[in-house]
C-alpha cells in the first residue's frame, strides 16, 4: 500500500516514498520511465509531483482544461472518500504545467474545475533535454468544495492511480502505477485504483 507522508514544506515532497508509473497495460514500444511522489502538506492540501525521463515531450495545449492527454501528460486520479462516494478527482498536466482537472463518478459524468479552483492548485513545472516534471497542490479548500467536510490526516485511507499518457499517434502510450485489466486504454476505471494511506 502506498504511503502518503505528512510533510511541513513543499521541498520535502521528494522525501516521500516514490511510486513508479510503469504498467504499460496495452503494450506499445514507446515506454518512457515515469514516477512520482505524493504528500499531505500539513494544513494546506495534497501535494503531487510527477516526473518523466522523456526527451522532447509533445506539448501543444496552453489553456486550462484543454485536452492535455493529447499531448504528453502526467496524471493523478484521486478518490478521497472511497467509503462514502465513488467520485474522484483527475489532475492531468502537460510539460508546460497546463492543468485539466475534473470531478465525478466515471469518465462521462464529470465536471471541470472552475478557473478559481485551477488557479488555487499552485502548479509548478520544469524541463531539461531529457526529463520533465510537474507539481500540483490540491488544496483542502477545493477538496471540501467537492466532497463536503472531509478530514485528511494520519490513518486516512484513499484510493488512487497515477498515469503517463499520450493519445497522439506520434508518441502514443498508456502507463499506470496500478495495473488495469481492461481490453482497451481507459484510465477512468476506479475499480483498478490502488489503496493508499496517510502516514507521518
Amino acid at each position: 500500500m502506498y504511503q502518503i507522508k505528512i510533510i511541513e514544506q513543499e521541498k520535502e515532497i521528494t522525501s516521500c516514498p516514490q511510486f513508479a508509473i510503469q504498467c504499460f497495460n496495452w503494450g506499445g514500444d514507446y515506454q518512457p520511465y515515469s514516477y512520482g511522489y505524493a504528500g499531505l502538506l500539513n494544513q494546506q492540501g495534497l501535494l503531487i509531483r510527477l516526473c518523466s525521463q522523456e526527451a522532447d515531450p509533445l506539448c501543444t495545449y496552453a489553456q486550462a482544461n484543454d485536452p492535455v492527454y493529447l499531448d504528453s501528460a502526467l496524471e493523478a486520479f484521486l478518490q478521497l472518500n472511497p467509503e462514502q462516494t465513488s467520485n474522484y478527482i483527475n489532475l492531468e498536466l502537460n510539460a508546460k504545467g497546463v492543468l485539466l482537472a475534473q470531478f465525478g463518478k466515471n469518465k462521462n459524468e464529470r465536471s471541470f474545475f472552475s478557473e478559481e479552483q485551477i488557479k488555487s492548485c499552485r502548479i509548478t513545472h520544469g524541463q531539461n533535454e531529457d526529463f520533465w516534471w510537474v507539481q500540483a497542490l490540491l488544496p483542502l479548500s477545493v477538496i471540501s468544495q467537492l466532497y463536503g467536510p472531509l478530514s485528511l490526516n494520519e490513518g486516512t485511507r484513499i484510493r488512487c492511480n497515477f498515469f503517463k499518457i499520450s493519445e497522439s499517434k506520434a508518441q502514443e502510450h498508456y502507463a499506470s502505477y496500478a495495473p488495469i485489466q481492461y481490453p482497451k486504454p481507459n484510465f477512468h476505471l476506479p475499480e483498478f485504483f490502488a489503496d493508499a494511506i496517510i502516514t507521518k
